[in-house]
């Protein structure tokens, strides 16, 4: 997961993450309305198989032109 924080009233944030490997493709996401203040998007699950690669990315829905976000405290484990 990861912590987010937004000034921007309206939107959501997402943290997913995808496994890659052994022929499989798998997505966990999870969404979080903005807030000003530093808030926790917690991603949980465990990978298929060992060795196989994680990709994170963070997007955002119903954002308006000039919005913005942070994000800060990537933690696996």
């Amino acid at each position: 997961g990861a912590l987010v924080r937004s000034t921007s009233p309206g939107m959501y944030v997402c943290v997913r993450a995808q496994e890659h490997g052994g022929g499989i493709t798998r997505t966990t996401e999870r969404c979080a309305p903005a807030r000003s203040g530093w808030r926790r998007v917690a991603l949980r699950g465990m990978t298929e198989a060992k060795g196989h690669n994680l990709v994170f990315s963070v997007h955002v829905m119903a954002a308006a032109g000039g919005s913005s976000f942070d994000v800060d405290g990537f933690r696996v484990g």
